[in-house]
């Protein structure tokens, strides 16, 4: 699941981790018991990288403020982008190390 942060206050090079099998229906932006200043949505095709025996594959998101909270606002357009990459094939040396769900949680208190 994204931080609630990216639909109130979105931050220019924030990097994130959102766990999922694939960049297309796994990953979306659903309904939140929140108001959100920004509304995000997926464009509509994802990019191999590189083109030939791909590693990576990516999908673009656009962020656009919300009438509601910045009136006036509906041809503004998009004012933030998201980039979301997902391996393609399972390397150990392009995998993250597991997170320790026990230090994870006593770090945070």
């Amino acid at each position: 699941m994204h931080p609630e942060s990216i639909y109130i206050d979105p931050q220019d090079g924030l990097l994130y981790f959102v766990e999922g099998a694939t960049i297309g229906s796994d990953f979306g932006f659903p309904r939140l018991g929140i108001r959100k200043r920004f509304k995000w949505k997926k464009m509509n095709f994802t990019t191999d990288l590189p083109k030939k025996d791909p590693l990576v594959s990516y999908i673009v998101a656009s962020a656009v403020k919300c009438e509601k909270f910045f009136p006036g606002s509906n041809n503004d357009g998009p004012v933030y982008r998201m980039h979301a990459v997902i391996l393609k094939k399972r390397c150990a040396a392009l995998q993250l190390p597991p997170i320790d769900t026990k230090t994870s949680k006593n770090d945070s208190q």
